[in-house]
């Protein structure tokens, strides 16, 4: 199993020192180290399900025993069979849109604190969102988004609290300050 978070050229041009990998240096280590199978895992959020196809398709291409992960997946190692089939219903095929709506995040941070953040909805997708924050969330702690909308919006329905999973945070330059970049899912 390897991270593959990029591409090749994703990596070189934009994403190189962000602690994560691409599928063709894990095609080098799987031949290096002669393994049987390469499982590519931590995809990028900004990549549907469709764009991860053709990363499978290329590195299959190098190391023919290639899957890619997916949430839920499970290996039986003794006979190398995947245990828990992918649900074809729960592909990704949108992409995230850039959208500029205000919005309050509460979360709690590494140290247990609870916070209470408004920023702003940088892009959005039917799965999951980005914003940044002053904050930095804790990885296994609750995050909770609620976009602040006008009432006229809401069509005289009230505001609801949306429950999300932290999919992955990276430090940003922003306005000569340093943020916290937040990918959820919504749940």
């Amino acid at each position: 199993m390897y991270d593959a978070q990029y591409t090749p050229l994703e990596y070189v041009s934009l994403k190189k020192g962000w602690g994560h990998s691409t599928w063709r240096e894990a095609v080098n280590i799987a031949q290096e180290a002669k393994v049987g199978q390469l499982i590519l895992f931590h995809h990028d959020p900004d990549h549907n399900d469709t764009f991860l196809d053709s990363i499978v398709s290329e590195t299959q291409k190098f190391f023919s025993n290639t899957v890619m992960a997916w949430e839920g997946m499970g290996i039986d190692f003794a006979t190398g069979q995947h245990t828990q089939p992918r649900d074809p219903s729960e592909r990704r095929s949108g992409t995230r849109q850039p959208m500029h709506v205000p919005m309050r995040v509460q979360g709690v941070r590494d140290d247990g604190t609870p916070f209470e953040e408004e920023t702003v909805l940088e892009n959005l997708s039917l799965g999951g969102a980005y914003f940044l924050l002053e904050n930095a969330p804790a990885p296994e702690g609750p995050i909770e988004v609620e976009f602040l909308v006008s009432t006229e919006m809401l069509l005289g329905q009230a505001l609801r609290t949306i429950r999300t999973q932290l999919i992955r945070t990276h430090s940003v330059k922003f306005h000569n300050q340093t943020k916290s970049g937040v990918a959820v899912m919504f749940r």
